[in-house]
């Protein structure tokens, strides 16, 4: 595999799994639903259904029984410039979650590959990520040349990847973004109820293009509408360079990254040492705790080898699990301040090399850790997990959505590396009907592919002893 990273792309299942490794080892990881109801990005023409001059925010009806939270700004109060009835653009700034409606903004932004285009704003910005500074001026100049000699409105951030245009080519992009623009504007003047204007782009496309962008990776996509996935992808990060599975069997088990994943998904995980972390995700705060575990009954404990091992894996699970929030940590106590100042600074050096915005408190006098680190869509327990109906919120076990995933993925694998003439999954009457119901936008339903795929007959067989989670694939 070498030292270039590889980068795999799952759309086999009912998830959109993003995975980032270096010498067989998993760096990053996302996960979405393939259909989505909704994106961050999505651009709508929404009602105002109430302002709450307390909240200093109105609530707004986005159409098909959708509401959104939209903060505003003193000055729209004092001018009472949004009113109940009226009509706003509006962008998804952070989606629905399982207590809180979706949260959007009046400041609409339309991107490309090369810009950010802001409607409403009126300056240029050159991206942070560009760390030359000549390179920063001499783009900044020469976009400002352009903005001035064609008259453009508007604001624009140049991203990194802009610095590769030539001037027709920032020329063409300007224009195509003004486009979409006008488009928007146009479909606003000729409709009066909410409607959604334009969709965002997928997650997973922001995420690809920022680690591809200076960094060469290899991209290895699973698909069973591979025709259609280059063309997202590339219609987004056009210098992409993407090959497909052509092995038997699912992807992630192929590159030894099925495991690693999974166990993403633990509450407790084992440090080499033999210390645990154990990892509790609630509405507003995410708590992790060390502790010594098997190391208790060796004897004497080395607490800040401890302590280093866990920070080293914690701030890989921070960005492995996509935890977003304020998080506490409960490290094992020390007495010696030289060792609390040693593990403070040791954390710090290992969340550097995450690209999310993090703020960290000094260490306390109990051995707690408070930081905050920037909500990037969803955590990964939040996509996998469902509000468990027996404990009633209590915790949390794998959806439908879930355990229909894990069964087709199992079944790729079997149909691949085991060739059989047929295969009978038997699970919960749920399960079973959801597999049975979920159709692919062609209207040829997911089994009937794989079928087609692997030549062999899937029979599903509803038993209403087993509980959902519970499944198995019988072959023959």
């Amino acid at each position: 595999m070498g030292d270039k990273p590889v980068i795999l792309i799952n759309e086999i299942g009912l998830f959109r799994q993003v995975a980032r490794i270096n010498n067989g080892q998993l760096t990053h990881y996302l996960i979405e639903p393939s259909i989505e109801s909704q994106r961050e990005g999505d651009i709508y023409l929404a009602r105002v259904e109430k302002v709450v001059v307390g909240l200093r925010a109105a609530f707004v009806g986005l159409g098909g029984g959708q509401s959104a939270f939209l903060p505003l700004e003193k000055k729209f109060l004092n001018e009472q410039r949004v009113s109940a009835g009226q009509l706003l653009v509006v962008q998804v700034q952070r989606l629905s979650s399982h207590s809180k409606p979706a949260r959007v903004t009046l400041d609409v932004t339309l991107a490309n590959p090369y810009l950010v285009f802001l409607p409403l704003g009126d300056s240029v910005v050159v991206s942070k990520k560009i760390k030359d500074k000549n390179l920063k001026r001499r783009a900044q100049k020469e976009f400002a040349s352009l903005y001035e000699a064609h008259g453009w409105g508007g604001g624009y951030i140049l991203r990194n990847s802009f610095v590769q245009l030539s001037q027709e080519q920032s020329l063409e992009q300007v224009q195509n973004l003004q486009a979409l623009w006008s488009n928007i504007k146009d479909q606003v003047a000729n409709h009066s109820e909410p409607r959604l204007l334009q969709q965002g782009v997928e997650r997973s496309v922001d995420v690809i293009r920022d680690w591809t962008l200076n960094v060469p990776s290899r991209l290895i996509v699973q698909s069973l509408d591979y025709e259609d996935l280059v063309s997202r992808l590339t219609q987004n990060i056009p210098w992409l360079d993407i090959t497909q599975h052509s092995s038997s069997g699912a992807l992630f088990t192929y590159f030894d990254v099925h495991d690693q994943v999974n166990q993403l998904s633990e509450r407790k995980l084992t440090l080499p040492s033999g210390g645990t972390l154990v990892f509790d995700e609630h509405e507003g705060i995410t708590s992790i705790d060390v502790n010594s575990a098997k190391q208790a009954s060796h004897g004497k404990i080395d607490w800040l080898a401890t302590n280093l091992e866990a920070a080293k894996v914690i701030a890989q699970q921070l960005r492995l699990r996509n935890i977003g929030g304020l998080i506490v940590i409960d490290f094992i106590d020390m007495q010696k301040d030289a060792h609390k100042q040693q593990l403070e600074s040791a954390f710090s050096q290992c969340l550097s090399s995450d690209d999310a915005e993090i703020n960290v408190a000094p260490l306390s006098v109990f051995g707690l850790v408070e930081l905050t680190r920037s909500r990037r869509g969803p955590s990964l327990n939040q996509v996998k997990s469902q509000e468990c109906q027996s404990c009633l919120g209590a915790g949390h076990s794998p959806s439908v959505l879930t355990i229909c995933d894990q069964i087709l993925i199992e079944l790729l694998d079997l149909a691949g590396n085991h060739p059989l003439p047929a295969y009978t999954i038997v699970a919960a009457e749920n399960v079973v009907k959801m597999l049975a119901g979920l159709l692919a936008e062609d209207q040829l339903s997911i089994l009937d592919r794989i079928k087609a795929q692997a030549n062999c007959e899937i029979r599903l067989s509803a038993d209403p002893h087993k509980q959902q989670h519970d499944y198995a694939i019988v072959l023959g």
